[in-house]
């Protein structure tokens, strides 16, 4: 009997880390049933960050997959990854 094959999802992770501190914490934000979702979702993430005058982008732009981004009151720093 032949099995079809599933599809994998694509989660997009979160990842915050304190200005001054090790404190570090990751979680899924997002799963994505393909790579053009996740594009997707990831443009919608940079644009909603552009809006926010208390972050700086510093998301590598040879990395589409990877967003990073600091405040710029608390230095604390959030990107976002993807794995899957």
């Amino acid at each position: 009997m032949e099995e079809a094959i599933r599809p994998r999802e694509i989660s997009i992770i979160r990842q915050q880390q304190g200005s001054y501190t090790d404190a570090y914490s990751e979680e899924i934000y997002l799963r994505c049933p393909d790579g053009e979702q996740v594009l997707l979702e990831l443009d919608k993430i940079r644009a909603l960050f552009a809006t926010r005058s208390d972050y700086e982008d510093l998301s590598p732009p040879e990395t589409p997959l990877l967003l990073t981004f600091r405040n710029k009151n608390t230095g604390k720093y959030i990107r976002f990854s993807t794995s899957g």
